[in-house]
């Protein structure tokens, strides 16, 4: 049995241990009424933000992605890279970036504005410090930092990482309280790793992306098998859209009605039951 069974979105000692004093966005607290309604609807095993990999649709994980919606995925891969496979040919209608991207900020943490408006050629966004270790390719990260390149850490770094990237890259490190979003919107170029969900804004945002995964790279981040779909095109940003608008890929957008909550659940089930997963 996996930990973290009593974990929800809207309880304080999990989101303390999750994020420590970083404050969360106030403006996920809309997010709480399709996690609560996940909560009621599906009869097995619901954790929030934790995903491990099982056999058949028993357990189902959801995040929040890009303080909008709750996605939504079963803890088993082999179903959770077939969903995104059918989603793109599936009679959804897309999600458009404009509805994502409307409104202000879509930081997760509550940060601060980047003093230094100056355009930014290129950025590199790292995971958070469980993922530092082993799922970047720092050689890589070197080598852009040389050509130019700043380096974001996401808000929940600890002291000692912090301190390394500091005494590494010097000023090319943006400080960990400072707007990831705002960032974005700055920069050109946008180099990240599929635990992120920074490089699907910039494809929202038509922005250059690559990534810095250091190989192999294993099928667990939870935004991968989106990225390993959308990646794969050169016209990213139509699929993108599509990929986000299909209930296979598990996600309830806070403009949706509650219902879609249950049609989300009732197609990862039918897509488990077809494939015998």
């Amino acid at each position: 049995m996996p930990k973290f069974k009593d974990d929800r979105i809207n309880d304080a000692y999990t989101l303390l241990n999750k994020t420590g004093n970083t404050a969360r966005n106030a403006a996920l607290s809309r997010l709480t009424p399709a996690a609560e309604r996940i909560e009621r609807v599906f009869d097995g095993e619901v954790l929030f933000d934790v995903y491990y990999n099982g056999r058949c649709f028993e357990s189902l994980t959801y995040t929040e992605i890009f303080s909008k919606g709750v996605m939504m995925s079963p803890c088993c891969d082999a179903l959770r890279y077939k969903l995104v496979e059918l989603a793109i040919e599936d009679t959804d209608l897309p999600v458009s970036a404009e509805m994502i991207l409307d409104g202000g900020s879509l930081d997760k943490y509550r940060l601060i504005k980047h003093r230094d408006t100056t355009p930014i050629d290129a950025v590199v966004f790292l995971p958070g410090t469980n993922l530092l270790d082993q799922s970047v390719d720092w050689n890589v990260v070197d080598q852009l930092v040389r050509d130019g390149a700043v380096v974001k850490p996401h808000p929940i770094t600890s002291v000692p990482w912090r301190t390394r990237l500091e005494k590494k890259y010097g000023k090319a490190v943006i400080g960990r309280n400072i707007s990831g979003y705002g960032v974005l919107k700055q920069s050109k170029n946008v180099i990240t790793t599929v635990n992120s969900e920074m490089g699907l804004l910039a494809i929202l945002m038509d922005k250059s992306v690559s990534m810095i995964d250091a190989s192999p790279v294993s099928y667990r981040p939870i935004y991968k098998q989106i990225y390993d779909v959308v990646l794969q095109e050169t016209n990213r940003k139509p699929l993108l859209e599509k990929v986000l608008g299909s209930r296979k890929t598990g996600i309830h957008w806070m403009w949706q009605d509650l219902s879609r909550v249950d049609e989300i659940i009732a197609s990862i089930k039918e897509t488990a039951h077809a494939y015998r997963l």
